[in-house]
């Protein structure tokens, strides 16, 4: 069901105030034939300075809720659903102002910031910007304000546009990169339709596909919250207050075990994920997801893993009351493939060169696949955090769909 705004205008209509005085005149009249001349005055008097003092403020009050209902405003129901779960349920409430930079080719555009007014989905949602109108982390991939417009292309393309800018971290400063534009909705090169009728805008933006994500090693970095302390530094593993163990697919790489644990306001959680296997090859990384729908911290290759010969994440990070998802993913997959680096076949032996030395791995070239490999997560805090297995062995990918509804109202006079 598309989001829809009834908007309403205007203030105390004349024809109504002219009734009322055509009465009063009738009651004047009466009131001369049978009672005295004073008392008809005195009654006129009190009762057209009351109606018309009245009226007037009532009048006034109106005026003040049309400059309010004038301004750019938005809503937009966001959806995100794998496999018949909602990884997002966003409703976002925008508001807007004149745009300060540029849109190209548009004949009408708005700086936008959209902030969530309810989210019935997980902490991994990934709040798209130009989907989720204006979500974005301030310190994080994208920065506000976004850019929403309209635009007519070359080709008559009539297209809702949103413009979007980058941002990165490097030797300790923040840049930009952008905007870039993203065609909304439209007649062409999109998934979205939209219709405007006066000053009001409706769209709706769609996407099904076999194989979306839920978590993904290869998008993490979109979802980052603050670049500044994302990659952890750690150089060492963490003891641990809490631990437990479990087991990955050797062989397969969209496979990925996710972790809770409760944090407390002001204090530091330390994450520490170990190889334990020494016979199957496993080069952990691991990323945490806080209540911020974002990635806080990222962890790969902090220390040499206690077996297997790889090296292993740690990572720490300070905490909100609130619940943390820890996701680790075996980054190494043998002779199988996978996004890992582990070496390359060697052209003497027809064997595998893993670049570990005294790793003791011995694997025959598919050997892998249906074997698992075996790990040990810690956290260390000064609290009790609960720590347990929330998902195991659960594909980053699945049958899903995107689902946008937004409506949006443009001030008067917008073209």
């Amino acid at each position: 069901m598309l989001w829809a705004w009834t908007l309403f205008f205007g203030a105390v209509g004349c024809s109504d105030k002219g009734d009322d005085s055509a009465a009063e005149g009738d009651t004047d009249t009466d009131s001369d034939t049978d009672s005295d001349t004073d008392s008809d005055t005195d009654s006129d008097t009190d009762t057209d300075t009351d109606t018309d003092t009245d009226t007037d403020t009532d009048t006034d009050t109106d005026t003040d809720t049309d400059t309010d209902a004038d301004a750019f405003s938005a809503e937009v129901q966001y959806t995100w659903t794998v496999d018949g779960v909602d990884i997002c349920d966003t409703l976002v409430e925008v508001t807007g102002t004149e745009i300060t930079g540029s849109c190209p080719g548009c004949d009408w555009a708005f700086d936008v910031t959209g902030v969530a007014a309810s989210e019935g989905g997980n902490i991994s949602c990934w709040r798209y910007p130009p989907l989720a109108l204006g979500m974005v982390n301030p310190t994080g991939s994208f920065i506000s304000p976004l850019i929403f417009g309209h635009r007519v292309a070359g080709s008559g393309a009539d297209i809702l546009t949103v413009g979007l800018t980058a941002q990165y971290y490097d030797d300790g400063a923040y840049y930009t990169e952008g905007p870039e534009f993203f065609n909304l909705a439209g007649t062409r090169d999109s998934y979205g339709t939209f219709a405007r009728v006066g000053d009001d805008v409706a769209w709706t933006w769609d996407l099904a596909k076999s194989d979306l994500f839920r978590y993904s090693q290869d998008y993490i970095e979109s979802q980052v919250c603050t670049w500044s302390t994302f990659y952890s530094t750690a150089t060492e593993p963490y003891d641990a207050t809490e631990s437990d163990t479990s087991t990955l697919p050797c062989a397969d790489p969209d496979y990925v075990d996710v972790w809770s644990f409760q944090g407390q306001a002001g204090s530091t959680a330390f994450v520490t994920v170990d190889a334990l296997d020494d016979k199957q090859p496993m080069d952990p990384e691991a990323w945490i997801y806080g209540p911020n729908y974002c990635v806080e911290v990222y962890g790969n290759d902090n220390f040499d893993c206690s077996a297997g010969g790889a090296e292993c994440p740690s990572m720490s990070l300070v905490t909100e009351d609130a619940e943390y998802w820890v996701v680790v993913h075996n980054d190494d997959f043998g002779p199988s493939g996978g996004p890992g680096d582990t070496g390359d076949w060697g052209d003497d032996t027809g064997g595998r060169d893993t670049g570990r030395e005294d790793s003791g791995i011995v694997v025959e070239p598919g050997g892998c696949k249906g074997k698992t490999v075996s790990y040990q997560i810690g956290v260390d805090a000064t609290w009790t955090t609960g720590l347990a297995l929330r998902s195991d062995d659960i594909s980053q990918y699945g049958a899903g769909s995107i689902h946008v509804e937004g409506t949006a109202h443009l001030p008067k006079g917008t073209p």
